[in-house]
């Protein structure tokens, strides 16, 4: 082979790997490209796992407080208690209603006031063998009639389909923000003290000749799962006649 072949051949070699090594880190760095979309892509994965895994873990610390919390409650308690779960809950524009996973073979009544560990949720309103519909707070169709706690001023609680508010406050009362509220002894539908919210403003001071109270309720119906019924019926004036009306609403 003569020099200029010889040349022409290392010449032809270089661009051939030269070539290739070109091509070879294309390769390389498609490769590379495509492993790291892979490690991102389980990065991701495994992130979304942890997140759903710390959720789950949260909702059970919070459930297992409340129920903690509810057993503490259940056991201090001088009053007999069904523990029940509240299994769906209806959102209507004038009332929420709860169906719990309690009923009529649970002794469960139509009357009984039902109540969460933060204050009251309502009362039950029909049963059936195994489960219960349950009026809550917020129903038009429930009036009960409740008290302030400092003076014992005697007013009825009402949902007027956005707020909950206390009628009948006479205004020669000095009432201040935050006093407590609970259901009245002369209530015949409940006649205990269970608390119920506290004042957050009088409404309209300016006229007529008595005050409505705005409240905020203790119980919140919204993250309320876990309840009791309490196993009680005021009087028989409930069966006889205050149901009744309270039936046909």
């Amino acid at each position: 082979m003569s020099i200029s072949e010889h040349e022409s051949t290392q010449k032809l070699r270089s661009l051939a790997l030269s070539t290739f090594s070109q091509v070879s880190g294309i390769f390389g760095y498609v490769n590379f490209i495509s492993d790291l979309r892979s490690e991102n892509e389980k990065m991701r994965r495994r992130n979304a796992e942890l997140m759903l895994e710390n959720n789950q873990l949260r909702e059970f610390g919070l459930e297992n407080r409340e129920l903690r919390d509810m057993l503490a409650f259940a056991d201090t308690s001088s009053y007999d208690l069904i523990a029940a779960e509240v299994i769906a809950k209806s959102f209507l524009a004038d009332q929420i209603n709860f169906t719990i996973n309690r009923g009529a073979a649970d002794s469960v009544k139509p009357g009984m006031p039902v109540i969460s560990q933060t204050g009251l949720v309502g009362i039950v309103y029909t049963t059936a063998d195994k489960y219960s519909i349950v009026r809550t707070y917020k129903n038009v169709n429930l009036k009960l009639i409740v008290k302030l706690i400092n003076s014992g001023t005697p007013g009825i609680l009402k949902w007027n389909g956005t707020e909950l508010i206390m009628q009948g406050i006479p205004k020669t009362l000095q009432i201040q923000k935050g006093e407590r509220i609970v259901t009245s002894e002369v209530s015949s539908l409940i006649g205990i003290n269970i608390p119920v919210g506290e004042v957050a403003r009088i409404l309209n001071p300016e006229s007529g000749l008595f005050n409505d109270l705005l409240l905020t309720p203790f119980a919140d119906l919204n993250s309320t799962d876990n309840i009791f019924v309490m196993r009680m019926i005021q009087s028989k004036k409930v069966d006889n006649y205050e149901l009744n009306y309270l039936n046909t609403k």
